[in-house]
């Protein structure tokens, strides 16, 4: 179905009386479409999308409860009773779940999990990454991962202007059983020609070395453009290689997108990397659990992150802290988000996937710390009217901070993994080797202190580790205010080589790097 011709006058008073049942078969074919979906998320509506996502929410609820036996004993756990669920208004009605709750329990028997407790109609088994070290095993319908395969390429001409037969793709994630990579590479040859690497920066630094020497649009009949996907510390040694081999034709494309996943940055790095290549990085948000499409970034987002980045006063009165979330737009007629306070008093995001999956998930916490504008336009409209950025895309957006746990105190400062790692990026750029970890200890005074290692290719000066010193103080207000009191001594900063690194930071491919909390390496 075409919708794009249709004037718009007419096509929203249509799509409000559509019944949800016709809306989700006509979506099916509407996302396929860059026309039809630009012209949706142009449209104004999103008031209506997300709605419409909380209603088939709801549906999903009902489904899963009468289809899958899991999640049916789950609510009688929870006192969630046949009439509860058939009354109900709301999916925030429901109780929320989570891989500790709901899944590590029914592992035993994973068909419970599954449709109609039966896992033979899968067709693709992947495994999640996370921080545990531990498998999940994830089982997916062929349709629900083409669904995504179909969308991402839309996606990335919508948002990246991307078009057919104009780049190459170099896919940097981990493949093998890793949700990512496999996926990224499937959707990314549906528009672009694509090599699969995986994790391996040398291969990737020098696969770029002979493609923009030999493959682009230098020569004739060459690549306009080039996609580089991989995490963002493995982005860092990718380009720390290529410095090794005296690379510097980053010009040879006409644009270099680098796409990455699994872990937030600062703006700091984002300006590194449009500095060292001319590219720009832009990041995605997905989990194993829900899938890699929820979340992604656009230019205009990345604006708005880049002047919160200089203006903590601004963080602290939109998000509550000193340094601005991830942004990402979202389709909540994909995927229903809530953000919902834990325990702790922290918001952690609460999802709910609305297409047909083998293993349904409902009211799902993959304990993300986070929130959600709904309708930003109107909600931020004060602090666009303040930048004078003018978002592009009537879709909501969520913001995540990363893991809710991500986080150490000293004394009653919480410091985070970002503050530290964009400090580093604006002082030690050229000698930082992808790790870094932080801790908190008592130092020989008895006092709290705020330990940083750091991963380098040559020792820091000592102007740069002054700087370093002065930047993280700069960057959390609170360490700097109970250091000023004399209750903690000052950070300590060590610097290790590759070669002496302590830290179990990451266990091997698909595993998330550990900023915080990880294991000292066995000698």
């Amino acid at each position: 179905m075409n919708i794009s011709f249709i004037p718009n006058f007419l096509l929203k008073p249509l799509l409000k009386i559509t019944p949800l049942g016709l809306f989700y078969r006509m979506r099916k074919n509407i996302t396929r479409s860059e026309k039809n979906t630009k012209k949706i998320i142009t449209l104004g509506m999103t008031d209506f999308l997300v709605k419409r996502g909380e209603k088939r929410a709801l549906f999903i609820l009902k489904e899963t409860a009468k289809r899958v036996p899991a999640y049916e004993n789950f609510l009688k756990e929870k006192s969630y009773s046949q009439n509860d669920i058939k009354n109900a208004k709301s999916i925030k009605e429901a109780p929320i779940s989570d891989k500790a709750s709901y899944i590590r329990p029914n592992e035993e028997h994973p068909a419970d999990l599954c449709m109609g407790g039966d896992m033979s109609p899968a067709k693709m088994i992947e495994t999640s990454s996370g921080y545990s070290g531990k498998h999940t095993y994830w089982l997916r319908d062929l349709k629900e991962v083409l669904r995504e395969e179909r969308q991402i390429p839309v996606l990335l001409s919508i948002f990246y202007d991307v078009s057919d037969d104009e780049a190459f793709s170099i896919n940097g994630f981990a493949l093998s059983s890793w949700v990512t990579g496999i996926q990224a590479g499937n959707a990314s040859r549906r528009k672009t020609a694509t090599i699969n690497i995986g994790l391996n920066p040398p291969e990737i630094a020098q696969t770029i070395a002979d493609f923009y020497k030999r493959y682009s649009i230098q020569s004739p009949g060459g690549f306009k453009k080039a996609l580089i996907m991989s995490y963002p510390p493995t982005i860092k040694t990718i380009l720390d290689i290529l410095d090794d081999m005296n690379f510097n034709e980053w010009d040879n494309m006409e644009e270099t997108i680098f796409v990455s996943g699994g872990d937030g940055f600062p703006e700091s790095y984002r300006e590194y990397i449009k500095n060292k290549t001319g590219g720009t990085l832009f990041s995605a948000y997905g989990s194993a659990d829900t899938g890699i499409q929820l979340g992604i970034e656009a230019p205009d987002l990345i604006q708005l992150r880049g002047y919160l980045d200089k203006k903590p006063e601004l963080c602290r009165q939109f998000f509550g802290k000193d340094h601005p979330p991830m942004l990402f737009y979202y389709d909540p007629t994909h995927v229903y988000i809530e953000a919902v306070p834990a325990e702790t008093g922290i918001n952690e995001l609460i999802l709910t996937p609305l297409y047909e999956r083998r293993q349904p998930l409902i009211r799902y916490n993959i304990h993300d710390e986070g929130g959600v504008f709904y309708n930003p336009k109107s909600e931020l409209t004060d602090l666009l009217n303040l930048i004078q950025v003018e978002l592009e895309y009537s879709l909501p957006i969520v913001y995540v901070y990363g893991r809710s746990d991500g986080s150490i105190a000293v004394f009653s400062a919480y410091v985070y993994p970002q503050q530290i790692q964009a400090a580093i990026f604006r002082n030690l750029a050229e000698e930082f080797c992808q790790h870094f970890h932080i801790s908190s200890e008592y130092s020989e005074n008895q006092k709290p202190q705020l330990v940083v290692d750091v991963c380098v290719s040559s020792k820091p000066s000592s102007e740069q580790i002054d700087s370093l010193h002065s930047d993280i103080l700069n960057s959390n207000e609170d360490l700097g205010i109970i250091l000023s009191e004399g209750l903690a001594d000052p950070p300590k900063i060590n610097f290790y080589s590759k070669d002496d690194w302590p830290w179990e930071t990451a266990r091997g491919p698909g595993q998330k790097e550990r900023y915080l909390g990880a294991q000292k390496k066995q000698k």
